[in-house]
């Protein structure tokens, strides 16, 4: 669904670790496996992470940065109202990542627009607990968030199977979940 001349389909623009090893330039590639997955509609995923491409960074551009897609197939027609239902996220975060921040920040604008549409609570890397709760207050995180003070360390990391900041598992109404 992307153009050719988009930076996605540039081999110069993305970042090869050998010759068949890649950093992802987009997160399409969770939607084709969450199809392979199913095997069958309904599909029902939303895919945010990290993507790498070469680009010169700006105002508007970084070589890092977060993509989200969403992808609902079904067999017969979809509208918005079939896609309202509960949404549970779980946010691993650290202070000292501005990308797990920002995503904090991003969330409290989905809350507040979604309401009780969407459930977050956050996990902190935080070693010292005044830094969370001085960043919670700031950005004004309406969530229950963990922090033991433990950073990579806690427990809660190996249960969610989440092993980098920012990480974010989503569940859907039916507590089925995606690790992003």
């Amino acid at each position: 669904n992307t153009p050719p001349h988009h930076p996605s389909q540039d081999r110069s623009d993305t970042f090869w670790l050998a010759a068949d090893a890649l950093l992802r330039t987009q997160t399409s590639p969770v939607q084709i496996r969450t199809m392979l997955a199913a095997k069958k509609p309904p599909v029902r995923v939303i895919c945010p992470g990290r993507t790498y491409r070469r680009d010169t960074t700006d105002a508007t551009h970084s070589a890092n940065f977060h993509q989200i897609e969403g992808l609902y197939v079904y067999t017969k027609p979809v509208s918005l109202a079939d896609l309202k239902s509960k949404v549970n996220v779980i946010t691993v975060w650290a202070t000292w990542n501005s990308q797990s921040t920002d995503i904090q920040r991003r969330l409290v604008r989905l809350k507040a627009n979604n309401g009780n549409k969407l459930s977050v609570v956050s996990v902190c890397l935080d070693a010292d607990a005044k830094h969370t709760k001085r960043s919670l207050e700031r950005d004004s995180l309406p969530w229950k968030t963990i922090c033991d003070g433990r950073m990579w360390q806690t427990p809660m990391l190996a249960r969610l199977g989440i092993a980098d900041v920012p990480g974010n598992l989503i569940l859907d109404q039916n507590g089925v979940g995606k690790l992003m």
